[in-house]
């Protein structure tokens, strides 16, 4: 089989993206011309030590099902962080907890008699 015939073959089975396909047969076609040229390999050598058309799409397909399914994954994961990340803002917003409008020291004022209540000091307005 001619290397352009071969190429074309596997063209014709391939799915996915443009881009996906146009890597691999670039792959192809690059892996193909260092085999004819630099190891002095016939072409239907070559061809024979690629395999069937068929099989090289059928391994690709099943490489690309395991990417995606992988990406899936990985953007499950990420949904699951947000959502959790969301749900505990709300139930903390939900819970009534506020940050103080007021920061007071608890220490006792220096001016006050023995008898004297002990209010805090030094309180100053975050707001």
């Amino acid at each position: 089989m001619d290397p352009q015939d071969y190429l074309r073959a596997v063209a014709g089975d391939l799915g996915g993206s443009r881009g996906a396909r146009t890597r691999l047969l670039t792959e192809l076609r690059d892996h193909i011309e260092d085999s004819l040229e630099a190891e002095g390999r016939r072409a239907g050598e070559v061809m024979a030590r690629l395999g069937a058309p068929g099989d090289v799409v059928a391994s690709w397909q099943a490489h690309t099902a395991a990417v995606r399914a992988q990406n899936r994954r990985r953007a499950a994961v990420l949904a699951l962080a947000v959502a959790t990340t969301v749900a505990l803002g709300i139930v903390q917003h939900a819970s009534g907890h506020r940050t103080p409008h007021q920061v007071c020291s608890a220490a006792p004022s220096s001016h006050a008699g023995p008898g004297a209540s002990r209010r805090p000091t030094g309180c100053r307005s975050l707001g």
